[in-house]
């Protein structure tokens, strides 16, 4: 059995807020014809935060920026 070489992979949450509310950002997959949050591999010279705004800037046109996240207390 050959096992398959791992790819890291990124995937974002693309939110935008509008006059009526919060609204997530789908793509529509090329090859699966499906609508699904952009993303894709990390390649070697990034970590997956370079690759997730990478991904949507490529595959949206749209420039995005990272939030942190919430805190627990």
């Amino acid at each position: 059995m050959n096992p398959r070489p791992k790819h890291a992979t990124a995937s974002v949450f693309l939110f935008c807020s509008t006059e009526t509310g919060w609204r997530i950002g789908l793509i529509l997959h090329p090859r699966f014809a499906r609508w699904m949050l952009p993303g894709g591999h990390v390649e070697a010279y990034e970590n997956s935060a370079e690759a997730a705004l990478r991904e949507v800037t490529e595959e949206t046109g749209l420039p995005a920026y990272l939030l942190s996240p919430p805190g627990l207390g």
